[in-house]
């Protein structure tokens, strides 16, 4: 199977789908976990893609990818042997906020955690580090991981976009009673912050707590 052929399960979908009970093609489930990373990188950084896909598509196909609900391309960040292509796989997680979450995530934010304008990538994006498998505690994750995990949270919290800025204390609160370094993120973003929005600022606050859901 190659890059275009399974760029075309994943984001060739139909309207309203429901992504937790989609089928892929088997090509697709057999990949080995290296060869999803490598086709995952590529979609991060493909130009093609946002021309080719409608952003309910592209919401729908990221979610195929990231969710640990929604089929196993997620674990391939656990499952592939070689550590480094771990970390650096995890490492260009940050394109997924410059090249989707930053340009398609532009609805107002009113409700933290409730808001639904921006569809499908817009649930991604405030849920992407509740869903991704790096979790908090995880025994298969190795302090490199973490590492990169968190800076590519602190790397998202210099947009300026208050959905952006959401996702990533979002998850930097589910991490600080694990890695001290989560809180020391938000610290040093609460004293310039990116936005002047207070809803976010509270949450940062709840978030450098660890109160978030």
């Amino acid at each position: 199977m190659n890059y275009c052929d399974w760029r075309q399960d994943i984001f060739d979908t139909p309207p309203k789908i429901n992504p937790l009970v989609w089928e892929l093609r088997d090509e697709t489930y057999c990949l080995s976990p290296g060869q999803t990373l490598d086709f995952i990188d590529q979609a991060l950084v493909d130009p093609e893609i946002p021309q080719l896909f409608t952003k309910e598509q592209i919401g729908i196909g990221l979610q195929l990818l990231f969710s640990n609900a929604c089929g196993n391309a997620v674990f391939s960040y656990l499952e592939t042997p070689d550590h480094q292509r771990k970390v650096t796989a995890i490492e260009n997680l940050k394109y997924l906020y410059q090249n989707y979450f930053n340009p398609l995530c532009q609805a107002p934010l009113k409700w933290i955690g409730h808001d639904l304008d921006d569809g499908p990538i817009g649930y991604l994006c405030y849920m992407f580090w509740d869903i991704f498998v790096l979790y908090p505690g995880h025994q298969s994750i190795s302090v490199e991981m973490t590492d990169a995990a968190l800076t590519v949270m602190a790397e998202a919290l210099c947009f300026k976009n208050d959905q952006v800025i959401v996702s990533a204390l979002h998850g930097l609160g589910h991490w600080v009673n694990y890695a001290s370094k989560a809180q020391e993120i938000i610290h040093q973003w609460q004293l310039q912050p990116t936005t002047e929005n207070q809803a976010v600022l509270i949450y940062a606050h709840q978030a450098w707590s660890g109160c978030v859901q």
